[in-house]
């Protein structure tokens, strides 16, 4: 697994980069990443061994990095946004903007969304897997929908997935057991 391509992923999903003036007036840069569960923030920082983790008032956590006048922060961006689409990269931005769900016996099929603001980005990422449609939703959003009778994808995402509670949600879907496919309504 590139951990880059995944890392890129998840930063175009729940990343942000900014320059901002500190308490003494001097530019400050800050590279920060938002998610509802702690994991795969402490997998970045891992990784990258620089940055804080905190939870902030509105009970999300976040991974931050800031530097005086940005050389850090700015030198990692420019890492991220160098990255090419790749698979590493679609499952990052899954685990940042993607959920899964697989429907009961007896329609059993699995169904993969993305969501977010750039309809650039998923019409990207639908060309790149070749399936799925893109939608517009309410509030200026919009969803790539892909449907998954087989569950190729779902396997695929279980693959590169970072988060302890993704991983367990997709295996749940899957019936998985050391790789192996055994739910009820397997094809």
């Amino acid at each position: 697994m590139n951990f880059w391509g995944w890392l890129a992923g998840f930063f175009a999903a729940e990343g942000w980069f900014g320059y901002y003036l500190g308490r003494n007036h001097k530019p400050y840069v800050r590279l920060d990443v938002s998610q509802k569960e702690k994991e795969p923030l402490e997998v970045l920082m891992q990784f990258l061994g620089v940055g804080n983790i905190h939870l902030a008032r509105n009970k999300v956590y976040e991974w931050y990095v800031y530097t005086l006048y940005g050389l850090a922060a700015e030198s990692l961006y420019g890492t991220l946004v160098e990255q090419p689409m790749s698979d590493d990269w679609i499952r990052g931005f899954w685990e940042g903007d993607g959920s899964a769900y697989f429907g009961e016996p007896p329609y059993c099929y699995a169904r993969v969304r993305f969501t977010q603001k750039s309809r650039r980005v998923l019409d990207e990422i639908r060309d790149y897997l070749g399936a799925g449609s893109v939608c517009e939703c309410s509030g200026g959003y919009h969803r790539l929908t892909i449907y998954d009778g087989k569950k190729k994808l779902l396997l695929w995402l279980l693959e590169g997935a970072q988060s302890p509670r993704r991983r367990l949600q997709l295996e749940g879907y899957l019936g998985t057991k050391g790789g192996e496919v055994n739910g009820v309504c397997n094809t």
